[in-house]
């Protein structure tokens, strides 16, 4: 349905997809991007190192989750986001939030936001039948612990400064899901 732009599930019109983010771990290579009017995330999960100590990434299909998230269920997970999960970060405090995407049980995703007060991490729960509630049975579970980066407070050029952390991934995560929104709204 996200690659095969030959079989138009939509009648005569033309399926759109544009990547916009992408966030490696250890666990997962996460790809955001915009397909339509949703926001599709993309998890490859991890085979493991590479003799340069690089992670590598499966590049079957069969192996790759891909979730489609509505403009509604893209707002609510940002809600959730910042009701929860930055407040939690800032008292370095666990909490999570879970979106359910899809109509049909079998076809349905669990997006879980996680953190532990210090690292923060995605979930998508999968396969088997998900309930409305969010509860499951025989499903998988793909993980993805966004990156931070630094920066320096007080900085000067012979001293080095403070070191800042930030939750860049998460960051661009919710500036790409806005920004899509707000050009499908518009």
């Amino acid at each position: 349905m996200f690659n095969n732009f030959n079989n138009n599930q939509q009648g005569n019109s033309i399926n759109v997809n544009t990547r916009l983010y992408t966030s490696y771990s250890d666990e997962s290579l996460l790809t955001l991007s915009a397909w339509n009017t949703n926001l599709s995330l993309r998890l490859q999960p991890a085979k493991g190192k590479n003799d340069d100590g690089i992670t590598v990434y499966s590049s079957e299909q069969t192996e790759t989750v891909v979730a489609s998230i509505s403009p509604e269920s893209n707002q609510v997970l940002l809600a959730g986001i910042d009701n929860d999960i930055i407040p939690a970060i800032e008292k370095s405090e666990p909490a999570s939030i879970a979106v359910i995407t899809g109509a049909n049980a079998d076809k349905r995703k669990i997006i879980n936001i996680i953190t532990d007060g210090k690292k923060i991490g995605l979930s998508v729960v999968f396969g088997g039948t998900i309930n409305l509630d969010g509860t499951s049975s025989g499903s998988s579970v793909i993980n993805h612990t966004f990156n931070e980066r630094s920066y320096y407070t007080n900085y000067k050029k012979d001293e080095g400064g403070d070191s800042k952390n930030i939750p860049s991934d998460l960051n661009m995560l919710m500036a790409q899901s806005l920004m899509v929104f707000h050009i499908i709204m518009q």
